[in-house]
């Protein structure tokens, strides 16, 4: 089965523009600066927020991530007066959420509590955002970098008649036209966290990550097979391993591709593998590289995204998604490409592409 991408949406720190944001890699970059708590400046890419607070202290991340939602979904109703129908009033949203268990909460007493965590910004998203929730089948993927290639899964069984059952009396599995995603993640209050970790670019130091933040919405369908060509997603594969055995879980996915591709005369031409300038987090798969050496075409390119965007967090997958999908309709891209996504602390995500 195919697939196509419409209704797609984005907010980025860098860009709001959705066709200027999947060539972001090819526009000169943008320049913006965050002062921190000492009056430190360090290069950032936030979106502007029409209530932004003064200081960085003020606020929260769920707040944060709420205002970006707000703005985006401002978006979304523009198309739908336009078109008069809504995409998610039909099919399920699956949200592509950080690693919830890393993330302080308002009035959280046990932060080491992953489900509290899960529980508490489903009921604040849920109640600031109901129409959201319409769909039965609608559910959270809080598993940060790695969300979207684990939410794959999920939406490949459900579109192929394999997902969970509806909950109407007759208990049939429910039918759906297709899955919305929905991704959104802000650094916003995380800066002086990096600077004190000394992972930010500033006057002092001209290495290190960009934080951003951003909200990126869009729906994936069945290609209509006779009039339609799609992106077809030949494997998904999951890991979850420590911190130091990173680089363990990447060779184990690195395999799975080269498994994959055994006796197949199309080669891996583009690779969209983890990146943001800070070395711990390309690390495991340039440790893994070699074991996809059988597959690689020769002149194989790798693209680290947050290079280009600024650290987007969980929203990395999608818009990795999108930029590849754009690619493959452009003829920019051709054979296999690989998707590597990992979190920050357990969970990784590949997936295998083609046209």
């Amino acid at each position: 089965m195919s697939y196509i991408l419409e209704h797609s949406h984005v907010l980025l720190g860098g860009e709001s523009d959705l066709d200027k944001a999947l060539l972001l890699d090819k526009l000169p970059a943008k320049t913006s600066y965050s002062k921190l708590e000492d009056g430190q400046q360090v290069l950032s890419a936030f979106c502007p927020l029409p209530d932004e607070a003064p200081i960085l202290s003020a606020g929260n991340k769920l707040e944060r991530i709420e205002g970006l939602l707000t703005q985006l979904l401002a978006k979304i109703s523009k198309e739908n007066q336009d078109s008069g129908t809504s995409p998610y009033s039909q099919m399920p949203v699956f949200w592509l959420l950080p690693e919830l268990s890393h993330q302080p909460l308002p009035n959280q007493e046990n932060p080491d509590e992953e489900n509290q965590h899960l529980l508490v910004w489903a009921e604040r998203l849920k109640k600031t955002f109901p129409s959201l929730f319409n769909h039965e089948l609608s559910q959270f993927f809080p598993f940060g970098r790695a969300a979207l290639p684990m939410a794959l899964t999920s939406v490949t069984e459900l579109l192929n008649g394999h997902g969970a059952e509806g909950g109407g009396k007759s208990g049939t599995k429910a039918k759906v036209p297709g899955v919305c995603f929905i991704a959104v993640d802000s650094l916003y209050h995380d800066l002086n966290v990096l600077a004190r970790e000394k992972q930010l670019i500033t006057a002092e130091c001209d290495s290190g990550i960009v934080p951003s933040e951003g909200a990126i919405f869009t729906c994936i369908k069945p290609a209509n097979q006779q009039q339609q060509q799609g992106i077809a997603i030949d494997l998904l594969a999951q890991e979850s391993t420590s911190i130091h055995q990173r680089s363990l879980g990447v060779e184990s996915l690195f395999l799975k591709v080269s498994q994959q591709l055994t006796g197949q005369e199309e080669k891996v031409t583009h690779l969209y593998l983890p990146g943001n300038g800070d070395e711990t987090l390309s690390q495991p798969w340039l440790n893994a590289y070699l074991r996809l050496a059988p597959c690689l075409e020769a002149r194989a390119k790798i693209i680290q995204s947050a290079l280009f965007t600024g650290e987007l967090g969980c929203v990395t997958g999608l818009y990795n998604l999108l930029h590849l999908y754009n690619g493959f309709e452009q003829q920019e891209l051709v054979g296999k490409v690989v998707q590597l996504e990992q979190s920050q602390s357990l969970y990784q995500g590949l997936a295998l592409y083609s046209w």
